[in-house]
């Protein structure tokens, strides 16, 4: 499987340490140069953003960017699956064999998005046991990107929907809500965030009371104008699919 790794041109200590891990792992990689948000000018942020933005960050704007540019690799090489590594994790020693069972496993015409990483909420029926230890779940909810298979056609919806850049990237549901690809768990997960994760390459920890404002308002904006559609298939959800689903919470 195609395994590449979205890295910032300066962020060494990152690249080394991701490297190493797969390297230990013999599992060849890509490395795609990360978009940095700050570096953006007000005319690019224009240019690859909507007016309506929940990612208002430049930091999210990049991260955002960044993974559509692997999207865009995926499609145009017609790549049938690829693991997308953000460049602050810890991988486990399993990575290999999930990576080897899951083109077995899910279908390369139907656009999915498999998270490797820790969720929030899944659903507890099992969909395929890949190994005595992992299962594939179907994801409820989630968050972070720093790991996860995404096939073609998926990548292809998210290219379609998601750019110019409206949202960030790793707001999964909206996946699942505007008929981007269905959503996967492998659990346990084997990819985690590293120590190095703790530290903020985009120094955008702190929280400003203006941009939490702003978002909130976008957010409810969003929502307000969503296609009808979206709507009703948000409702049908909410009151036919997930009250009869088991759901773990974690």
């Amino acid at each position: 499987m195609n395994i590449f790794v979205v890295n910032l041109k300066d962020s060494v200590d990152r690249r080394k340490s991701v490297e190493l891990q797969l390297n230990k792992l013999h599992l060849q990689y890509e490395l795609v140069e990360g978009v940095d948000g700050r570096a953006l000018s007000n005319e690019e942020i224009m240019q690859h953003t909507r007016e309506l933005n929940y990612a208002c960050k430049p930091g999210e704007i990049g991260c955002s960017l960044s993974h559509l540019k692997v999207y865009r690799k995926i499609v145009e090489y017609n790549i049938p699956y690829a693991l997308i590594l953000e460049d602050d994790i810890q991988l486990s020693a399993d990575l290999p064999l999930i990576l080897t069972e899951l083109p077995n496993i899910i279908k390369e015409n139907t656009p999915s998005v498999t998270l490797l990483t820790h969720v929030h909420q899944y659903d507890a029926k099992i969909q395929h046991k890949i190994s005595p230890q992992h299962a594939l779940h179907v994801l409820i909810e989630a968050s972070c990107s720093h790991g996860y298979v995404i096939n073609a056609s998926a990548a292809k919806n998210a290219l379609d929907s998601l750019y110019p850049v409206w949202m960030v990237a790793d707001k999964w549901k909206i996946f699942r809500e505007y008929s981007i690809a269905s959503l996967f768990a492998v659990l346990p997960p084997v990819i985690s965030h590293s120590e190095l994760s703790k530290i903020s390459i985009i120094n955008e920890q702190s929280v400003d009371i203006n941009i939490s404002k702003l978002k909130k308002l976008t957010e409810e904006s969003l929502r307000k104008n969503r296609p009808i559609k979206i709507k009703l298939k948000r409702i049908l959800w909410l009151l036919i699919k997930r009250p009869f689903i088991k759901i773990i919470k974690q």
